[in-house]
């Protein structure tokens, strides 16, 4: 009992120890009705350990250079929410990303062809027939020795 006492303890204070170090406190903020806004504002005690992060706004600002290209989703982020224009670089990395894509894809497709005409040969030839009924016989040998040894003590010999 005194060590399970003592184990409680002793796990209490590391949880306090941790969590007064890794977590943060809820009393850091201070949540205030705003009227004007009508909605609750957070004023942060912490001093700056609180990250709200800002919104970001999702129309573009120049974004002269797009003309609904399939390898403009293969831009950096900055560049697609039209934070900044895209480097002659960045713009040839997207289109050998798409076009390595597309060869995937069409290698892909290739191998599943493949793979349908060799399933579709080995029905029509009966192998996996073959196959199943060698599965199944591979233990044959041992019944038709059973089979045979009771036989042959039922006839008598």
């Amino acid at each position: 009992m005194r060590r399970f006492i003592l184990e409680i303890f002793i796990f209490t204070l590391i949880s306090m120890l941790c969590f007064s170090v890794f977590g943060q406190d809820w009393q850091d903020e201070d949540h205030v009705w705003n009227e004007e806004k009508g909605e609750w504002e957070v004023h942060n005690k912490a001093g700056g350990r609180v990250n709200q992060a800002p919104k970001v706004d999702k129309a573009p600002a120049d974004m002269s250079w797009q003309n609904g290209e399939e390898w403009e989703r293969f831009l950096p982020k900055n560049v697609k929410r039209g934070k900044r224009t895209p480097t002659n670089w960045e713009v040839s990395e997207a289109k050998r990303k798409l076009w390595a894509k597309e060869m995937m894809t069409v290698r892909a497709m290739q191998k599943a062809a493949q793979r349908r005409q060799l399933i579709a040969y080995r029905k029509a030839s009966g192998w996996y027939a073959a196959r199943q009924a060698g599965a199944h016989n591979m233990g044959n040998w041992m019944l038709q020795y059973h089979i045979n040894a009771v036989m042959r003590t039922r006839n008598g010999y």
